[in-house]
């Protein structure tokens, strides 16, 4: 047996040594890969300690978990929008923006369809990151470009500002979240060939669930 005694306080407990994990050295990481022994505590534990440094972002190799801070945190603004683009792969810090940016590359360098997959559960964040995905990509893509022409400038314009809108549309409220959506969201970006400017958006929806 093992005497086991919670850091924050509280009564200890005896438990099989058998059933102990071991623990990492004081720090948290950026990458969950990046930790010495990784295993189910040790994960949460890091993720934890980062959400406490408000950090809510925490790469596990190329997938991005995030925790929902529920305040608004200044960390979309255009610092992150110009830096990100500048910095290699290896480079990317844990952040929305660095997911768009490395489907953004895969589309220029393979010629091919990107997805950026956003799950979690009622409440998580899923709506805003997609709509970090899609704010950053249309900006991204205007940079790239040098210019744009009217109509390409006010179609991404137009994505944009029609986020909030699209985020009210059959929400209901849950005990978790009180903005909670009813529908699975399928957004399809079209880019020019090059990738130069986005030629169309499309939006499907499908019913999760309703009472």
């Amino acid at each position: 047996k093992a005497k086991v005694v919670p850091d924050g306080g509280g009564e200890a407990s005896l438990v099989n040594e058998t059933d102990l994990m071991q623990r990492n050295p004081p720090g948290a990481r950026p990458d969950n890969c990046q930790l010495l022994h990784l295993n189910e505590a040790c994960v949460l534990a890091n993720i934890a300690e980062r959400y406490e440094q408000k950090a809510i972002y925490t790469w596990t190799s190329r997938v991005l978990v995030s925790v929902n801070p529920y305040e608004e945190l200044k960390i979309y603004g255009e610092r992150e929008l110009g830096s990100t683009p500048g910095l290699g792969l290896r480079e990317l810090p844990p952040h929305v923006y660095s997911v768009a940016e490395a489907a953004y590359r895969g589309l220029l360098r393979a010629r091919t369809n990107q997805a950026v997959i956003v799950s979690g559960e009622s409440g998580a964040g899923k709506t805003y990151n997609m709509a970090q995905v899609i704010a950053y990509l249309v900006r991204r893509i205007g940079g790239a470009a040098g210019s744009t022409d009217g109509a390409s400038h006010q179609l991404t314009a137009l994505m944009v500002q029609a986020t909030p809108v699209l985020e009210a549309l059959g929400n209901a409220a849950t005990v978790r979240n009180h903005n909670s959506s009813r529908f699975g969201k399928f957004v399809k970006l079209v880019f020019e060939r090059g990738g130069g400017r986005v030629c169309a958006l499309r939006l499907q929806t499908f019913l999760l669930e309703k009472s």
